[in-house]
């Protein structure tokens, strides 16, 4: 018998465990479906947990309507520039 509260509670308390990046998981579809539910059964018991996937959602809907802009070519010479130096970086180190 205690055997089982111990189990019992074991599982309730990894249960109630959820980060803010399984929310985003939850909300983008890419949870395993065991832990889709595990989600869903959280979001019915947890007020605060349903208002912070609202936030959530309401913030994917702002990016989602927001106007994409090209980067300057500035920050794309220096982002290439960058890569190129740790591609020579690593390009030496394996050679050693």
């Amino acid at each position: 018998m205690i055997e089982l509260f111990i189990f019992y509670r074991y599982c309730f308390a990894n249960m109630l465990h959820c980060t803010t990046e399984d929310l985003l998981l939850y909300l983008y579809g890419e949870l395993p479906e065991e832990e889709a539910e595990r989600i869903s059964l959280l979001l019915q018991q947890s007020w605060s947990l349903r208002e912070k996937l609202q936030v959530l959602k309401e913030a994917h809907g702002r990016l989602e309507k927001a106007p994409l802009h090209m980067p300057r070519q500035q920050s794309i010479a220096l982002i290439l520039q960058k890569a190129k130096a740790v591609r020579q970086t690593v390009k030496t180190s394996s050679s050693l």
